[in-house]
């Protein structure tokens, strides 16, 4: 949903492709939950200077023009609002191969030789601060750009495919604006593990993002892809 008018409180409220699948279907929408977002809203507006005083702090933010509603939430809820547990005193927060940064993963390797197996780059994911972390959910924009992915080193875990149908229900998913995104999830059981991503054979160069599916903290990282010659 969304707010229309900023002037007056006008909800917008429109049914998502999983809300018109159930009601096609026959099905009740039973609604139980609800998620909220800070899309559209610069924080850099906030202005402790006004001439006006505290109540005017604000005023640039509240007259933002306010984003329409529309069925795909996975376009419109950039940036979800997060619950964290009691006693939490800090942001829970992602580092992939050892970096808090824009992490870039290379996959050039050179073994195209067909009688060896292309052993893929193994990467590190850890995310600090959280104690509750099981289920992630990998994104990828473009599904061309990778072979597979799979637990990398000696970590055993599930890695499942998911459908775009499947993805689109998950209620951390972040923006995809792609018709060829790749969906995964994640299941290791602990905040630190290895993944292993075999290149496919398109070279891209694309965005990827994890997102822990308890809390919502998620990290977008570069994938460089060479794409295979055999």
């Amino acid at each position: 949903m969304g707010y229309l008018d900023n002037s007056t409180i006008v909800v917008d409220a429109v049914l998502t492709k999983e809300g018109r699948r159930l009601l096609s279907e026959g099905q009740g929408l039973d609604i139980r939950y609800f998620t909220l977002s800070d899309s559209g809203i610069d924080y850099t507006l906030w202005n402790p200077d006004h001439p006006s005083g505290s109540a005017y702090y604000g005023e640039a933010i509240e007259n933002l023009p306010s984003l329409e509603a529309i069925p795909r939430g996975q376009f419109y809820m950039r940036n979800k609002l997060i619950t964290l547990g009691k006693g939490v005193t800090s942001i829970p927060y992602w580092k992939i191969d050892g970096t808090t940064e824009m992490a870039t993963i290379n996959l050039n390797n050179t073994t195209d030789d067909p009688n060896q197996d292309y052993p893929g780059v193994n990467v590190n994911f850890q995310i600090l601060g959280s104690d509750g972390e099981s289920d992630y959910q990998l994104v990828i924009p473009d599904a061309r750009a990778l072979e597979s992915i799979s637990a990398g080193g000696t970590d055993v875990f599930e890695v499942e495919a998911l459908s775009n149908e499947d993805a689109q229900s998950v209620t951390y998913l972040q923006n995809i604006e792609s018709a060829d995104a790749a969906f995964y999830l994640v299941r290791p059981g602990q905040s630190e593990f290895n993944l292993n991503f075999k290149r496919g054979t398109t070279s891209v160069n694309v965005d990827a993002s994890i997102i822990s599916l308890s809390t919502g903290i998620a990290k977008t990282f570069r994938l460089n892809i060479t794409a295979k010659t055999s």
